[in-house]
């Protein structure tokens, strides 16, 4: 997905392949939420995205520390970030 791809989606719903969460403080249902998306048990075959900082479609805070936050969500996830 490119950057104004995300931008649409972040305009719609929760779906089988995205999901909103307030705060990366959500950190267990991050995890179920890349778990859900990395098992595509409906064989979607489309990437899945969790947006960090919206809820119910209204973004709740500005990050500014992207580098700090991106490490986090590796940490979370297991990935590496350089």
């Amino acid at each position: 997905m490119d950057h104004r791809e995300l931008e649409v989606s972040l305009e719609d719903i929760e779906s089988y392949c995205m999901e909103h969460k307030a705060s990366i403080a959500e950190r267990n249902k991050i995890r179920q939420a890349d778990c859900a998306f990395a098992n595509d048990l409906p064989n979607y075959r489309q990437p899945g995205v969790v947006f960090i900082g919206v809820h119910m479609k209204i973004v709740q805070s500005s990050y500014t520390d992207f580098q700090r936050i991106a490490k986090e969500i590796a940490d979370l996830t297991g990935s590496t970030v350089s």
